[in-house]
């Protein structure tokens, strides 16, 4: 049969699309993916990064085209081609950014059993401005406001594609439950639409790869697709999958979204981006400035057959929202918007503090210890190692980096060592680094490491490495006289060691553990 209509596409090429596609593509429904962008808000790091929900539902068509032929499916080609086509209709604005500030709604029945366990606001009026970008920031999921189940709502109820699909003698419900993973009467077509392997993903690799000049997403489509074969499972059911020639393949696929995911998803600026925009959208929620407050708006506004303020949901309308949060009386929300538009993102951890590394209580401004960071992008632990992680990260989420730093009254904070390399001697903290600053003003030094070694008395005293100016000498007793007159005694060396080089790693950098386990062998030659 001839194709309706031909388009071209740059990542999967000339796409046919039969009548029914061509009708479905015509309608103001599906032209609204027009105006969604793929990635999100990926465009503010990665410029090419600008394709639509449009473009990967014509694509994910296309692969679903080549995977009926390849398995020989033909009756259900038809249903199949549809909710590929369909898949993604009820999309949010800035795809899964305004997907998941709407996971921060109440759910629609508060029963409801979700993924990650947490209490959500009675309003977000309950939460004040600081604690919002934290909530926007935490991993939440909602199965009432995944989009997949709102394009089914739209799938199942929007006129003109319900008018399309019965035209051509389809049914609605059935793709509705394709698309959100509930259709039972075929369990590979089902894999088609929704699986770890699906036309979708496969799309999505490709299109993202092709968009941002990555090489990490490129498959071999069509060998991939010259290895898929249907198999027949003990139970009867039949499933698609890949011949042995075709398992590296497979394994490129992963891998390759592993990576891309890596460089896009979770890059860090993109993420504090993100963050910065699901924590404006829940302003707009709070300053009524979008219509649609709540997953039960959401859900009416899907299941309204004909209006055409569905057709406003999307990237601009939020644009226009965060434009006129910039101009409005709520300082924080303006601030915030300001950030947005001119594009200052917030810092990878936009919380920051000082701890006692002993006791773990905040120190004030002034006070060294240790810098603990929190947010978006900080690590939450060790993979598969609970005992690993407590070490570093703490009940509230708090990463205690092992640096030494402290802060200033103007909040910007200094590094001034690390917590392993700190010397408590007699009970006082003494930080190498202020030691070695202090022994580079003598004009002899001209570079020195200090550590900490055993003492019976006082736990640790301080110990220095020192290489002299060329042609210069210097004595143990000046070093000590010198540093007596600048700093506390107990911070003063107890031992000095002048050397010709330190022991440097294939870095460059100076292995001070090293220098330490010498140091303690040949302490009985010092004193």
């Amino acid at each position: 049969m001839a194709d309706a209509l031909t388009i071209y596409d740059s990542v999967a090429g000339n796409i046919g699309l039969t009548d029914c596609e061509k009708e479905l593509v015509n309608t103001a429904t599906f032209q609204r993916l027009r105006n969604i962008k793929h990635l999100g808000l990926a465009s503010m790091v990665f410029p090419n990064a600008n394709h639509t929900r449009f473009s990967h539902s014509l694509g994910t068509l296309s692969i679903m085209e080549r995977f009926c032929r390849q398995l020989e499916i033909n009756e259900d080609a038809p249903m199949l081609r549809a909710a590929a086509l369909l898949h993604d209709i009820g999309h949010y604005p800035l795809s899964h950014v305004g997907e998941q500030a709407y996971f921060r709604l109440p759910p629609i029945e508060s029963e409801e059993v979700l993924e990650e366990e947490r209490r959500y606001p009675p309003t977000l009026a309950d939460i004040d401005d600081q604690d919002l970008l934290q909530y926007a920031a935490d991993k939440i999921s909602n199965p009432w406001a995944k989009h997949e189940r709102l394009s089914a709502l739209a799938i199942a109820h929007r006129s003109d594609i319900v008018g399309v699909l019965e035209k051509h003698e389809l049914d609605p419900e059935k793709i509705a439950g394709l698309v959100q993973a509930t259709y039972t009467d075929n369990r590979m077509h089902a894999s088609l639409i929704s699986s770890e392997f699906d036309v979708d993903r496969l799309d999505y690799l490709l299109r993202d790869a092709s968009s941002i000049g990555t090489t990490y997403g490129m498959i071999d489509l069509e060998y991939l697709l010259n290895t898929l074969t249907s198999q027949t499972m003990p139970d009867g059911t039949v499933l698609p999958v890949f011949k042995y020639k075709g398992l590296e393949a497979v394994d490129h696929f992963f891998m390759g979204r592993f990576f891309m995911r890596e460089a896009i998803v979770f890059h860090k600026v993109v993420a504090c981006y993100e963050v910065m925009a699901k924590a404006l959208i829940l302003l707009l929620i709070r300053a009524g400035l979008i219509e649609w407050q709540s997953q039960e708006d959401i859900e009416t506004l899907m299941k309204n057959s004909v209006s055409s303020d569905f057709l406003r949901f999307d990237d601009a309308h939020i644009q226009e929202g965060i434009r006129q949060l910039q101009s409005s009386d709520d300082g924080f929300a303006a601030e915030l918007a300001d950030m947005f538009i001119s594009r200052r993102h917030l810092k990878t951890a936009y919380e920051v503090k000082i701890m006692d590394p002993g006791i773990g209580e905040e120190l004030p401004p002034g006070e060294p210890g240790e810098l603990c960071a929190r947010g978006p992008c900080i690590m939450l632990g060790y993979y598969e190692d609970e005992e690993k992680t407590a070490e570093v990260v703490d009940e509230e989420g708090w990463f205690r980096t092992g640096d030494l730093a402290e802060m200033d009254d103007k909040g910007y904070f200094k590094i001034v060592g690390r917590i392993k390399e700190m010397i408590i001697t007699g009970g006082n903290n003494v930080y190498p680094s202020e030691v070695e600053t202090l022994l580079l003003k003598h004009e002899v030094v001209k570079e020195v490491q200090v550590i900490g070694v055993p003492d019976d008395l006082t736990g640790e005293v301080v110990m220095a490495y020192i290489i002299v100016e060329e042609g210069k000498t210097c004595s143990k007793k000046e070093i000590q006289a010198f540093c007596k007159e600048r700093t506390a005694n107990y911070k003063v060396p107890r031992y000095i060691h002048f050397v010709d080089s330190f022991p440097i790693s294939a870095a460059g950098k100076v292995l001070k553990k090293e220098l330490k386990e010498r140091a303690i062998k040949e302490m009985p030659k010092m004193n």
